[in-house]
């Protein structure tokens, strides 16, 4: 399973979350200390089109990242002489600690900055500038697309989201093959 896939179900979660809110509120039942506004077509598009955020912006912040880490592993190897197998997924294990930030508390924020905007004004800067004809995005309210792009971030970040990518980890250095079911149950 991909970090994005991961992110689309999240997603897709996130949204069922904030429809089954509407339709309580109009059954006359409404939860406390939940806003009472109901999510426009318009703003839960938008919402899913920050899963293209990847392929337009982050793409190129992650491949500089990991040109970097690899780089930095492989300062440190003899490259005249052959590889085992075991020393290659040593090698490829550093790399991938090293991008992921392993020594940091903040492994997880690294890979969600690549998938998905800060906040929805980042988000709106970004899409005006691609879209430099298009005014239609400025006139949004990003009220909600913020508030969505919050709780995403919240979840991407959850300790949950750590055993995830620790299995994603042990999957690559092993080669076994977990089920996407496995990740799944982690999550929700």
């Amino acid at each position: 399973m991909t970090m994005l896939t991961l992110y689309a179900r999240v997603q897709v979660n996130i949204l069922g979350r904030h429809l089954y809110l509407e339709m309580t509120r109009s059954d006359g039942t409404q939860l406390l200390g939940e806003e009472s506004d109901a999510l426009s077509k318009i703003e839960k598009q938008e919402y899913l089109a920050t899963a293209d955020f990847l392929s337009t912006y982050g793409l190129n912040s992650l491949i500089m990242n990991m040109r970097n880490a690899v780089s930095q592993v492989m300062k440190t190897k003899q490259l005249n002489s052959q590889f085992s197998m075991e020393t290659v997924q040593e090698t490829m294990m550093e790399i991938l600690d090293l991008f992921m930030g392993v020594e940091s508390d903040l492994v997880l924020i690294n890979w969600v900055d690549y998938i998905l905007p800060e906040t929805a004004a980042q988000y709106r800067e970004m899409m005006s500038a691609a879209n430099a004809n298009d005014s239609s995005s400025l006139l949004m309210d990003f009220t909600k697309l913020e508030q969505l792009i919050s709780e995403t971030r919240e979840v991407l970040s959850r300790v949950t989201m750590r055993h995830i990518y620790d299995m994603w980890k042990l999957e690559i250095h092993e080669g076994s093959d977990l089920n996407q079911d496995d990740f799944y149950i982690l999550v929700f």
